[in-house]
């Protein structure tokens, strides 16, 4: 495993260089106990402010779980990733805004696009033909104004908005709910490998808890991604979801933290409770592409 960040910084109250392989070890260590969770790990570093993951893990097991991470990573296709530790500089200060913002994350790509601005496009697996399309052009929309575009690397439109976003030659990054290790659905492996190598794709799920237990298990990791991708954007875009659908988990988040939330105007009248809530709670109706750019500007 390699860094694409750097190791050494002033900022750090013990002004110590961060040891990503010593950090992986810990936070996959971490993971393994029965009841762990974000939620778990927060409370453990809120009681140590200053406090790193491997400060809670004896070495030698650091040392075994970064190794069995690596050999798994490894006999999964994985060469290379780089993981970013949430007290080095570069951790993405869009996720404190969370109440469990994740200690670790993997990645794959350009770490730096998510210095720029980015929105988030979200919305069913399952869409009509005409939010695809619309997903495709307000991707590439924004990308063209100089935006990232963010996405769940899911079937529907967070497919469309990757792809759209890729095929104006702009940025756009997938923040996943499985590992780098994995791909879900398989049918996105191919469009996770181009993000990999030319964009970027990150994740904070623990790579042997994940493949250690079943789908079940794993739906909260997927819970908790939603809730990463809101607070990675300044805005978040809703193009179509049903009633139960992920993408209005992404919306409370991103409401909680204060973003802004546009609601595309197809998604009113159609018998959904959904959209009337969210604008009740401060989501905004827009009717075309003209309105998202002034949403934005604004």
């Amino acid at each position: 495993m390699t860094s694409a960040l750097p190791l050494s910084f002033s900022d750090s109250p013990r002004h110590q260089a961060v040891d990503p392989m010593r950090e992986l070890g810990a936070y996959e260590a971490l993971w393994m106990a029965p009841r762990a969770s974000l939620r778990s790990l927060t409370r453990l570093l809120h009681a140590r402010p200053h406090a790193r993951l491997s400060d809670f893990v004896p070495a030698a097991a650091t040392a075994q779980h970064a190794q069995r991470v690596l050999q798994l990573a490894h006999s999964c296709g994985l060469a290379d990733f780089s993981v970013c530790v949430h007290d080095m500089p570069s951790y993405p200060p869009g996720l404190r805004a969370l109440a469990s913002p994740p200690p670790l994350l993997h990645f794959q790509g350009h770490w730096d696009l998510l210095s720029g601005r980015c929105v988030a496009l979200v919305g069913t697996r399952h869409p009509s033909a005409g939010a695809v399309t619309s997903a495709g052009v307000i991707a590439q929309r924004l990308v063209r104004l100089g935006f990232c575009v963010l996405s769940g690397l899911a079937q529907g439109i967070d497919t469309a908005a990757h792809r759209a976003a890729l095929s104006a030659g702009g940025r756009t990054a997938a923040v996943l709910g499985t590992p780098l290790a994995a791909c879900y659905p398989a049918a996105n492996a191919g469009l996770q490998r181009t993000l990999a190598r030319e964009t970027l794709v990150l994740s904070h799920v623990p790579m042997l808890r994940y493949m250690s237990q079943g789908p079940l298990e794993n739906r909260d990791f997927f819970r908790a991604r939603n809730a990463s991708l809101a607070a990675l954007a300044e805005a978040l875009i809703v193009v179509e979801a049903g009633e139960r659908s992920g993408a209005l988990i992404a919306a409370h988040h991103a409401l909680q933290c204060g973003r802004s939330v546009l609601v595309l105007d197809s998604c009113f009248g159609r018998g959904l409770a959904w959209p009337a809530r969210l604008a009740r709670r401060g989501a905004m109706r827009v009717r075309d592409i003209g309105e998202i750019e002034a949403r934005l500007a604004a």
